[in-house]
């Protein structure tokens, strides 16, 4: 009898470690974007630091992006410059009133800036829950766009009126109160402002923002999180080196592929860093699962190679309901012995 109840219950556990997490089987990542010029310059970016904190929650759907710039203007005279970077997607109710700049704080030497905010024309962003997520797209096109056809479209942008939230959400006709602060993930801003670096100087930038990541479960039990980020647009300043990345991830968590090198601190648990002497050829892409013990990655290994889902699947349907039938019968006979 408890050879039998083992079973049983074996086979429950089994069956609910592949469905225990229903949806979407991937949504593809908004990315991020680093920071970028507008026209020609003398500046130099001495060193960047890239941190991306995914510690707000236990698990790490959501990260905050920080990224410092040391920029010198090598030029004999100050200079001023507009700066700009794109940004996917946000929570509405966010961009509302005194929080209207809440998803992109900037600062410059240590002193706030009020960013500009524009909706970049004719470009969406899509997840699409599936495989088949477009990313950002010119509209009424499959076509996943490229970071220099982002730049056009960017450029576009630049003299058009200020982001207007009030035509994308709902308001009470009375009160004016919000109704509906739905997160709206397929639209595409810019964030443009001016700085002025004086002659022969060093200055200090720094962006902060919060970055959802992509999920994917279709190799894994669980969701693997997914973080992509345009390094790219550093190119555009007069000169790029000293390129540091530092992930924070909450604890049970590790990073499980990583197109960058990408190691984690020995002495400290869950953060991993990467140094990089000029600016990488790639832009950044991370995957984030959870740390797992030997006999999890045995089972995930030979579910990956063998599809175990479809075999789960009929255990679930036919061979639960057969081996609480057999418990059962195996009762009554057990209690009629008994009995007699």
């Amino acid at each position: 009898m408890k050879k039998l109840f083992l079973v049983i219950l074996l086979v429950l556990c089994v069956c609910n470690y592949t469905y225990a997490n229903s949806g979407p089987w991937r949504s593809e990542p908004p990315p991020g974007f680093n920071v970028l010029p507008l026209k020609s310059n003398s500046v130099e970016v001495l060193k960047e630091d890239l941190t991306f904190d995914l510690t707000a929650d236990e698990d790490p759907y959501k990260a905050n992006v920080t990224a410092k710039y040391t920029l010198r203007n090598g030029a004999e005279k100050s200079e001023t410059y507009s700066i700009a970077f794109p940004y996917v997607g946000g929570y509405l109710n966010n961009w509302d009133k005194q929080d209207k700049y809440f998803n992109a704080k900037v600062s410059f030497d240590e002193k706030q800036i009020i960013p500009k905010i524009k909706l970049i024309p004719n470009i969406l962003f899509d997840a699409s829950d599936g495989s088949g997520g477009k990313g950002i797209y010119i509209k009424n096109s499959m076509k996943n766009l490229t970071f220099e056809e982002i730049l056009h479209h960017m450029k576009s942008a630049i003299n058009a009126e200020d982001f207007d939230i009030t035509k994308y959400i709902d308001r009470d006709p009375v009160s004016g109160e919000l109704i509906n602060t739905a997160y709206r993930s397929d639209l595409v801003v810019l964030i443009l402002f001016d700085i002025t670096i004086p002659a022969n100087s060093t200055s200090e930038l720094k962006v902060s923002y919060n970055q959802i990541g992509g999920e994917d479960r279709y190799k894994t039990r669980d969701y693997t999180y997914i973080y992509n980020y345009f390094l790219e647009p550093a190119k555009y300043w007069k000169g790029f080196r000293d390129l540091n990345i530092t992930v924070k991830i909450p604890k049970g968590y590790k990073i499980i592929e990583s197109n960058l090198d990408l190691y984690e601190v020995k002495s400290e648990k869950g953060i991993y860093t990467g140094h990089f002497a000029t600016l990488p050829e790639k832009n950044l892409e991370f995957q984030v699962y959870k740390s797992l013990n030997a006999a999890q990655k045995i089972y995930e290994a030979i579910d990956k190679k063998l599809n175990l889902r479809w075999f789960k699947a009929i255990i679930m349907v036919l061979g639960v309901p057969v081996l609480i039938l057999a418990l059962i019968v195996f009762f009554i006979i057990k209690m009629l012995k008994y009995r007699a």
